[in-house]
């Protein structure tokens, strides 16, 4: 179905996406121009600060314009692949409360092209420009960087596997839970698992988050030791700080990319014509 809706609105998300690059290269270079800025402002000059003030204002128009089309442009396509896939289920032989238990999941395509895709584009300009200009401005910092991004990536990939095999369990019980519901049926026992599930799944969700904000505390601290033993100015360590928060944003990001993919995957799997998961 992803190929489908890329095929049938071509142009328009092609010009989304332009749209967000530009949006993101733009964000990206922001701590840059804010350590220039502060530099400049310290010797009594003022061009810098009307270059960051200036890319802030386009940044924000192009970010304003965008969701204003987006957002028509995506429920637009919501709306379309929802009719057709309740046709689609209507063909299969399910029963009728897990057909209206399962057409919604068709809001996860319309998602993986407004949310997903957008999400993946900014984790990686902003880790790619990130990873440069640090390097650029205090090279030695690399060797932190990578091992922290590799593991980071690693521990949000495992957990959120690990979570998709809960998200299944959960789908099944929401549609035990509408089945009951249907035929008037007593459904405390399915309540009470899909609580059992969501606690599970929340649980991991925060050892998963618990390591990572440790990880990242542990760049934090070191990069400040590094960047205040040497000779940097004081632009050029708040360009640095900066742009390592903003590899922590990102990487913090990665997660609910993997997420997104793994919903996505499962959805193919619901979907399927004659599936009776």
């Amino acid at each position: 179905m992803l190929k489908e809706i890329f095929k049938e609105n071509l142009v328009k998300l092609l010009v989304i996406y332009i749209i967000i690059t530009t949006e993101m290269f733009i964000f990206s270079f922001l701590p840059y121009l804010v350590g220039l800025a502060i530099d400049d402002l310290l010797n009594k000059k003022y061009n810098m600060l009307f270059l960051y003030a200036s890319s802030l204002i386009i940044a924000i128009f192009f970010g304003t314009f965008r969701r204003l089309y987006d957002t028509r442009v995506f429920s637009q396509i919501y709306t379309n692949k929802a009719l057709a896939t309740i046709e689609n289920l209507k063909k299969s032989n399910l029963n009728e409360k897990r057909i209206i238990s399962r057409y919604g999941l068709v809001g996860v395509y319309s998602d993986f092209f407004e949310y997903t895709l957008p999400n993946i584009t900014s984790v990686v300009i902003g880790l790619v420009i990130a990873i440069f200009m640090i390097c650029f401005i205090q090279h030695n910092l690399i060797l932190l960087l990578i091992p922290y991004i590799a593991l980071s990536m690693s521990l949000h990939m495992f957990f959120s596997k690990k979570s998709q095999n809960i998200e299944y369990k959960l789908q099944h019980v929401r549609e035990d839970i509408s089945h009951a519901l249907a035929e008037n049926q007593n459904c405390a026992d399915f309540i009470n698992n899909q609580k059992t599930l969501l606690i599970k799944k929340s649980d991991l969700e925060s050892i998963n988050w618990s390591i990572c904000d440790s990880l990242s505390i542990i760049l934090d601290l070191i990069t400040v030791i590094i960047v205040c033993n040497n000779n940097l100015t004081l632009g050029q360590i708040t360009a640095v700080l900066m742009y390592t928060n903003r590899i922590t944003e990102k990487i913090n990001q990665s997660y609910l990319f993997f997420s997104q993919i793994r919903i996505l995957e499962m959805t193919n799997d619901l979907l399927k014509k004659n599936n009776k998961i």
